[in-house]
């Protein structure tokens, strides 16, 4: 709840103050993959993205999980380098701007 309230101020002042377009949210450490399995487990609980996308009216790009690999390439400044699909509807949603 709190992380939608932060959100939420977020958009506001980027809309209001700024004049930055939002596209959509993407929520970080959204889950733990099961690496026996491959279940999603919500440590932090269930999500709340979907209620608060659709609160602002934004659609939602992305949910990055929380692995090591991401982790270790965040803190070396080489995320650019991972390969996955968490960003594909991002990357989509950015495109169509050009």
């Amino acid at each position: 709840e709190i992380s939608a309230c932060l959100v939420g101020s977020e958009m506001c002042i980027r809309d209001r103050m700024m004049n930055i377009p939002i596209l959509g949210i993407i929520e970080n450490m959204s889950y733990v993959e099961c690496p026996d399995c491959g279940k999603q487990i919500h440590i932090f609980g269930e999500s709340h993205v979907d209620e608060v996308a659709k609160q602002y009216n934004l659609p939602v790009l992305g949910r990055i999980p929380m692995t090591a690999e991401i982790a270790a390439a965040s803190d070396a400044g080489n995320v650019e380098e991972l390969q996955g699909n968490w960003f594909d509807d991002a990357v989509a949603a950015i495109e169509k701007l050009s």
